[in-house]
């Protein structure tokens, strides 16, 4: 059975704030965060939270259209991580527009809903077959899936969509971590 929405903010925000806790209780958390935020300055922090709490290894996570755009699949019976996706909507009448602060006919955040994004270790190369290529018991499929689930790099996956690792942090003194 499917989960609504509203089960699926509520685990979201319940697993974000677990991760909160969390990174500021333990101090080995707090430096895997900032290790972690390193990779990810461009996700906002609730974005981060909760890409962390749920992949704290990943090195870059995308949506699944995105992933095809690279040449990746998602690997079959993998779960998506939650995000949370902004919702805009643009103010159609001057009440709206008054209420949202904004002009009529400009857009807005309305709201956030839960989307899905995948770590690159969820995903596989897509290799494109010739329609000669694929036999009768492959009828209707034209991808195929190569490399090894356990790559750590690129290279061992046969591809270069993965991007340079961040080194990882040294160090106890606050000038290391900083």
């Amino acid at each position: 059975m499917s989960q609504s929405q509203e089960e699926k903010r509520e685990k979201a925000r319940e697993l974000m704030n677990d991760q909160i806790v969390n990174v500021g209780r333990h101090p080995d958390a707090w430096k895997e965060w900032l290790e972690f935020r390193a990779r990810f300055h461009d996700y906002s922090f609730r974005n981060r939270m909760l890409v962390h709490a749920q992949r704290p290894h990943a090195q870059h996570v995308a949506g699944y259209k995105a992933w095809h755009k690279q040449g990746r699949q998602v690997r079959g019976g993998e779960s998506g991580n939650f995000i949370w996706v902004p919702i805009f909507d643009t103010a159609d009448t001057e009440e709206e527009a008054e209420d949202e602060g904004v002009e009529v006919g400009e857009k807005y955040l309305d709201w956030f809903r839960v989307g899905h994004v995948y770590a690159w270790r969820q995903t596989v190369p897509i290799v494109e077959r010739s329609p000669e290529e694929i036999g009768p018991e492959e009828e209707g499929r034209s991808i195929e899936t190569v490399g090894t689930p356990r790559a750590q790099t690129a290279v061992e996956a046969g591809t270069d969509t993965l991007p340079e690792p961040i080194p990882l942090l040294s160090g106890d003194e606050h000038e290391d971590i900083l």
